[in-house]
């Protein structure tokens, strides 16, 4: 998991670490060794100071520490009686979200310093979670796990940049954003990319550069069948070429593009190049993932990037193309454009053209065809109400493949048949977009605990029998 890194103390107070013979500091320091061993086992890199926190000269050290080796989430083990406000100062220094961890531990002091040290974070307005649980209780390693995972993925917002090109694609109300707003409650700024640049950045590319007839090579070795004429694929990989640098030079760490309803009258479409961006390798080898939304929805891409930031992964971006109330089987399908690392394998992956009648096409554009690989999958969306973000939260199970019939509809598309956890009437009742996205894995909880750190209200679908 890329950028994953939990700051680790264990604290005892100086009078108990002196006392009888110094048996308490012995004993935090075999605390620190355990709990990192927990935290490791979870896949994140753990930074601690090589000792326990005690005094609070040193607590302000530590933290400082913590910060510049880069820990996205402070994890407190307190595992005797604890000054509070020596936590306070580490807490202070450190300036990352807080995770308070103990276990009930008969006839120990650890009780009286979680209360203090709980009740002082609390107090002074410091938004904190509580894990109570030893190092082998398996419920208690997944609850550091969801605590952990969901602020860093918070964290590791702040400071990043959304590039976002146009606005309110074909009157998508629902993807539009307030910068002041983003960046007051996310930390997070907002760019803009312009798509006529793009284009004639694309354009300026000649048809024999070595770059493009690597990627023309690679397309046909990696994917299944390739069945877009040669102007499309050309285009395609060109406005796939400006995009990643432009991506790069400007800093975006996560993208929306409008395309539609224009591109396809004036180039091709940014299907090839937001399917690429998705994923964690090209033509060049491994690179970055970078979470790019379509059809200019920022709330979409921070769904996504959220989600990205919770397993690194491939993330989804589609319509809710259609639901069956009995089955409870869904459909989420985008008209050109996902993350070929959905699919099974990139050989599952065809490159088909766009066939979407409803515009005046220059050329053709170039769509990954392919259905989402099975797995549990977790489904999220942000949106707002009355100015207030909310985000639906649900689970499924992405199925091998679609009832029969069903693949007939809008054949090109890039699609994920999912069979629902919750029931449909609650969907329908709670889908505040035409878009949702989707990861592979169960992070329900996770994302229940980043909208508390977020000020989000959940509202998470309950799963039904049968």
């Amino acid at each position: 998991m890329i950028g994953f890194k939990i700051g680790l103390i264990s604290t005892v107070s100086p009078e108990f670490g002196s006392a009888l013979g110094g048996k308490d500091m012995a004993d935090a320091k075999v605390l620190l060794r355990k709990a990192r061993q927990v935290l490791e086992s979870l896949g994140a890199e753990v930074v601690d100071p090589g000792e326990p926190t005690s005094e609070r000269p040193q607590a302000a050290r530590h933290g400082h520490l913590l910060r510049q080796q880069g820990a996205q989430v402070l994890v407190i083990y307190i595992g005797h009686w604890t000054h509070a406000h020596t936590v306070l100062a580490v807490v202070t220094a450190a300036q990352v979200p807080v995770v308070v961890w103990s276990d009930l531990r008969p006839g120990g002091t650890n009780l009286t310093g979680v209360g203090a040290v709980h009740g002082t974070l609390d107090q002074v307005g410091i938004l904190n979670s509580l894990v109570m649980g030893g190092f082998d209780d398996p419920a208690t390693v997944v609850e550091l796990g969801v605590r952990c995972r969901a602020a860093s993925a918070m964290e590791r917002l702040r400071g990043q940049m959304l590039g976002l090109m146009g606005q309110r694609s074909m009157g998508m109300v629902t993807s539009t954003i307030d910068p002041s707003e983003w960046h007051c409650r996310f930390g997070l700024d907002v760019d803009d990319w312009d798509m006529l640049e793009t284009v004639e950045l694309a354009r300026a590319i000649s048809d024999d550069d070595p770059r493009v007839e690597r990627y023309v090579d690679w397309v046909y070795k990696t994917f299944g069948d390739v069945a877009v004429n040669r102007e499309t694929i050309l285009a395609s990989i060109k406005l796939y070429l400006v995009s990643k640098e432009i991506v790069e030079t400007r800093g975006y760490d996560f993208a929306a593009v409008k395309c539609l309803p224009y591109m396809p009258s004036i180039y091709t479409t940014f299907c090839f190049a937001v399917a690429m961006l998705n994923d964690d390798s090209d033509a060049d080898g491994p690179k970055e993932r970078t979470v790019c939304a379509c059809e200019s929805d920022a709330n979409g891409a921070l769904t996504m990037q959220i989600m990205k930031n919770l397993n690194d992964g491939p993330v989804n971006f589609g319509d809710m193309f259609e639901v069956n109330p009995e089955t409870r089987i869904a459909v989420i399908a985008n008209c050109g454009s996902q993350s070929t690392q959905l699919a099974l394998s990139r050989k599952d992956v065809n490159w088909v053209p766009n066939e979407m009648v409803q515009f005046d096409w220059m050329i053709k554009g170039m769509c990954p065809q392919y259905t989402g690989k099975p797995g549990r999958v977790t489904i999220a969306r942000l949106s707002c109400v009355k100015g207030e973000y909310v985000m639906m939260i649900t689970g499924g199970e992405a199925l091998e493949k679609g009832p029969p019939g069903i693949a007939e509809l809008a054949p090109f598309c890039p699609r994920t048949y999912v069979k629902l956890d919750c029931d449909v009437s609650d969907l329908l009742q709670n889908l505040r977009s035409n878009h949702v996205s989707t990861i592979y894995g169960d992070y329900v909880r996770d994302l229940i605990e980043v909208c508390r750190l977020a000020n989000i209200k959940p509202i998470v679908l309950e799963p039904v029998t049968g």
